[in-house]
């Protein structure tokens, strides 16, 4: 069994090797920046959308997750994504050390009930700009932009690396 914290949070919880769900004590962040696409986001202020399990989840990166960049994914747990309406999002924007990244979704048909998402298209060029490989572990937290109204879904990104140093 592995345990993950979240970074700056004094709590854990445990989960599969693929996802762990951790539990997050602080609060949200104004982090604007401007992305990679061009887009200034500095005059939109995120903010946490709960403080619960499914507000964020962690992997561990394996090599299904960093292979070849047409067959690259990651796996989003499956209550994370009835939280946050995956079935109805085409694409999610991952958000790390002030730069963004668009993120399409695949839906694949439901096995057993449940539907499975996961990140596809834009996963391998998040993975080569931040010089993910495996064993490193994906922090991810769900935050809303706070001036637009709007539901533009995004996640705030940070990542442990197998020496326990987090990339900043």
């Amino acid at each position: 069994m592995l345990f993950c914290i979240w970074p700056g949070s004094g709590s854990s919880s445990d989960g599969d090797n693929e996802s762990k769900n951790s539990s997050v004590g602080d609060s949200g962040s104004n982090d604007g920046g401007a992305g990679d696409n061009g887009t200034n986001n500095s005059s939109t202020v995120e903010m946490e959308v709960e403080n619960g399990a499914t507000s964020q989840f962690s992997a561990m990166l394996r090599k299904c997750n960093l292979g070849k960049k047409q067959e690259q994914y990651l796996n989003v747990p499956v209550d994370f994504q009835l939280a946050h309406a995956y079935a109805e999002r085409s694409k999610v924007e991952l958000r790390m050390r002030g730069k963004s990244w668009p993120v399409h979704l695949k839906h694949n048909p439901k096995t057993s009930g449940r539907p499975r998402a996961s990140f596809r298209y834009g996963w391998h060029q998040f993975c080569v700009d931040n010089s993910l490989g495996e064993g490193d572990t994906c922090f991810f937290r769900a935050i809303r932009q706070g001036s637009g109204g709007g539901d533009d879904h995004l996640l705030k990104v940070e990542v442990r690396k197998p020496d326990g140093s987090f990339l900043v």
